[in-house]
């Protein structure tokens, strides 16, 4: 090949190249190219590429998809890539090979065999041809393609043990994709400190992926203790990169003040760029965030508008923040049908809490029969597991006739069993029952102490009993100051009288 340092002046490169010699129009783009003039050094490259260099059609190709020097044109950098393949340029054919991974092109197999309306996935056949032969080659990139679609592809291409092979030749060769799936099977395989040093190795070389995974371990505290400063710090590197999962976490970490100062503004910046990539656990944050209302005004449009977004993908949290939403009406009419539905895709979800919320429905009479049964037993088996609350709806269940007949006895053992536990709800529920002798024998000193432990922990309707039982006009006050809608019509009729 020609070489220019071989000549004293760069007018006489320019003549052999236009005498046609190929290797002078490389050294030339090069020489160019480390002028950064990266526009008039591709004359040169497409002049030795048509005349047939490998070298030339790869960095042509590869100028075509990420530049400089050229605007991107996918046809126009798979058309030299091809070429350069054709040849045997074994980076040509990884290219290729990362290219088919994406989906950016595809093997015959795989257009005859799929819709067309089918989303375009990675080209596994075509992906494992093309790095298959570079690897061969001796290419280390390829050999990490290789080995991750021994690991992550097809079933019938699937070789763990080749996979580590390959991984282990491309990390000894430098290659820091290889480092990074190395060190992910030896995590596997619980071997945390090569790993460690692998993930080291490919962080070095800015793989933001690499990154995540070292944050992950020092969030962990694999290395023995957790160390949450390392872990934002090696996040915000990753997420930087455009790791999608490190930006949501270093949006967590930014949010709770973990390993870094607590900055919720940052974090929301963080989490919306992580939520609008697709993250679902992001988009249902921002709307949990949208919806607070402790340190500001909440905004109901946009906590909808990211719950719905995260609910519609599977997220059952966000499945249930919405249904709250839809009972309450807020940024949203109020409609207690759409509540139900999202609570049902909560529960099938997985949502521990959806249950009981769905079952709560029930005792407002927005349910039917069925799921009235279904309630009365969600609370029977959340109150055998130790639930006060469940404890308390239960009894609420005995003393309305809910999905079971009505039972007041068993009903103020519920109530009582719950008040027990320092369920408020249930205090004051045990207290009207002993005050006016359902279920069982009136007991007023009883029932007056029932409702003391249940004002004690702020509960309006035990503050107004007592308000009213005990003729107290401090604890009509204290009820109606709690929102109590008759203590405050009381005080109005004793102020007027």
């Amino acid at each position: 090949m020609f070489r220019m340092k071989a000549f004293s002046s760069i007018w006489y490169a320019r003549l052999m190249a236009g005498f046609g010699s190929t290797g002078a129009c490389v050294d030339l783009a090069d020489y160019l190219d480390g002028k950064g003039a990266h526009r008039r050094a591709v004359p040169f490259l497409a002049r030795a590429a048509k005349a047939g260099s490998a070298d030339a059609q790869m960095r042509l190709g590869k100028a075509y998809l990420t530049g400089p020097g050229l605007p991107p044109n996918i046809a126009q950098a798979l058309r030299w890539l091809h070429q350069a393949a054709e040849g045997g340029h074994m980076e040509a054919q990884a290219q290729l090979a990362e290219l088919a991974l994406q989906g950016v092109i595809r093997s015959e197999t795989d257009i005859l065999f799929s819709r067309p309306d089918q989303s375009v996935g990675p080209a596994w056949n075509e992906a494992f041809r093309l790095s298959h032969a570079a690897a061969e080659a001796g290419s280390a990139q390829a050999k990490s393609l290789l080995a991750f679609i021994m690991t992550e592809g097809p079933a019938e291409r699937r070789n763990e043990a080749m996979a580590e092979a390959l991984y282990r030749q491309g990390a000894e060769a430098g290659w820091p994709q290889a480092q990074l799936g190395l060190a992910l099977l030896r995590l596997k395989s619980a071997d945390a400190a090569e790993a460690r040093s692998l993930l080291r190795d490919a962080s070095a070389a800015g793989l933001p992926l690499a990154h995540y995974w070292r944050a992950v371990l020092a969030e962990s505290g694999s290395g023995g203790v957790a160390d949450p400063v390392e872990a934002a710090e090696h996040y915000k590197l990753a997420a930087e990169g455009g790791c999608q999962p490190a930006q949501t976490r270093f949006g967590f970490a930014l949010l709770h003040g973990r390993g870094v100062s607590q900055d919720r503004f940052q974090a929301e910046t963080w989490l919306r760029r992580a939520a609008i990539a697709g993250d679902i656990q992001a988009a249902a944050v921002l709307g949990v965030l949208a919806a607070d209302t402790t340190d500001a005004t909440p905004n109901y449009t946009e906590a909808v508008a990211w719950l719905e977004r995260s609910a519609e993908a599977g997220h059952a949290g966000a499945a249930r923040s919405l249904a709250q939403l839809y009972r309450l009406g807020q940024g949203v009419p109020l409609d207690i049908a759409i509540s139900k539905q999202w609570l049902r895709a909560a529960v099938a979800a997985g949502d521990p809490d959806a249950m009981g919320e769905l079952a709560g429905l029930a005792l407002t009479g927005h349910a039917t029969q069925g799921e009235q049964r279904m309630a009365a037993r969600a609370f029977l088996e959340a109150a055998h597991q130790g639930d006060t609350s469940a404890l308390f709806k239960l009894g609420l269940c005995m003393a309305t006739g809910v999905a079971v007949r009505p039972n007041p006895a068993l009903a103020r053992r519920c109530y009582l069993a719950a008040a027990e536990e320092g369920q408020a709800d249930a205090a004051a529920a045990a207290g009207e029952m002993l005050i006016n002798g359902r279920g069982g024998p009136a007991d007023r000193p009883r029932g007056i102490e029932l409702f003391r432990q249940a004002a004690s922990q702020g509960h309006s309707g035990a503050k107004y009993a007592l308000g009213v039982l005990l003729s107290n006009v401090s604890f009509l006050r204290a009820a109606a100051d709690a929102g109590h809608a008759q203590a405050q019509a009381m005080l109005q009729r004793l102020a007027a009288a």
